[in-house]
């Protein structure tokens, strides 16, 4: 296990794992939002993931005490997520089209790579940008290739999903410093603790309790999937991956968390998959090709 820990591909493997559960995060989460209100959702996912991690206290690698000064950066880490996505994300969604909300979070891939090239230095080809472009041109006909066509409007719920975009960019930041002396599990809990106590305070402050404690079974299951699945699991395999790969190719796997979600949604009773979102994928594919062929071609001639 402590071997499979210390690879790059354990990182790719990872990050596949979570595009997949939270590619399906988003239709649980709008079954749950039927019975739930958003910071209901929240505060219960974030507190069973807290609790599932801090069960496996034991079992962790290290139990390095937290510096003080490091807190700070615990802190921010959290604020920028889960909270600050979440409530800019859930918000938008609730303002503007959920298909608007998609393609202009597609694009938070382009703003992590640029980020990290200017603030952390890392050095890219302009073919990985080429391909990038490409990818997100992709996931933006398979979107708006559904039911729920692209609405041609730009208000605030679209400035809440560009301000989500940027924010995520400045993740990696914080995750990269702290992932040189904190393990992912250590990071993790820290954020999905401080997280859930934040949306448990604002679950009490909106008091809405008018829908009682009479959930369907398939709410409270739900809320347990994303709570130890999209949460716990998508959270662990992010944080793991910042400590072990270049920020622009974690952004990039970031790129087809909406495909997943359309695929997951094509499977279920009633789900349509058409031409028109399978050219899409199909272009999204192309262009993770690009930049993947590029990447190991540069590698190639450097090491040579």
């Amino acid at each position: 296990m402590k071997q499979f820990l210390t690879n790059r591909k354990s990182a790719h493997l990872l990050l596949v794992i979570m595009a997949l559960v939270w590619g399906a995060s988003f239709l649980a989460s709008k079954h749950a939002l039927e019975e739930l209100t958003v910071v209901q959702l929240l505060a219960s996912r974030f507190l069973i993931a807290y609790l599932a991690l801090f069960s496996l206290h034991s079992f962790a690698t290290s139990h390095k005490l937290i510096h003080k000064t490091d807190l700070l950066f615990l802190i921010a880490l959290s604020l920028i997520e889960p909270i600050g996505y979440f409530l800019l994300e859930t918000t938008a969604i609730k303002l503007t089209s959920p298909v608007n909300v998609s393609i202009l979070i597609a694009l938070s891939p382009l703003t992590i790579t640029l980020n990290a090239q200017i603030l952390m230095k890392e050095k890219t080809t302009p073919y990985f940008y080429y391909g990038l472009i490409v990818s997100i041109i992709g996931v933006g006909v398979a979107l708006s290739g559904g039911s729920d066509r692209l609405s041609v409007t730009f208000g605030i719920g679209e400035l809440m999903a560009i301000a989500g975009c940027i924010l995520v960019s400045f993740y990696v930041l914080v995750a990269r410093k702290l992932s040189q002396k904190y393990t992912p599990y250590q990071i993790t809990r820290f954020q999905l603790g401080f997280g859930s106590v934040f949306f448990i305070i604002l679950t009490l402050a909106e008091a809405d309790f008018s829908s009682g404690l009479n959930f369907s079974s398939s709410t409270i299951a739900s809320v347990i999937g994303l709570g130890l699945f999209a949460s716990a699991l998508g959270y662990f395999c992010l944080n793991y991956s910042y400590s072990k790969l270049p920020a622009r190719q974690i952004g990039l796997i970031g790129n087809f968390i909406p495909l997943v979600t359309l695929a997951v949604a094509a499977l279920l009773p009633n789900g349509t998959f058409s031409a028109t979102q399978f050219i899409g994928v199909l272009i999204a594919f192309v262009g993770l090709t690009i930049c993947i062929y590029r990447e190991k071609k540069s590698a190639t001639h450097q090491l040579s």
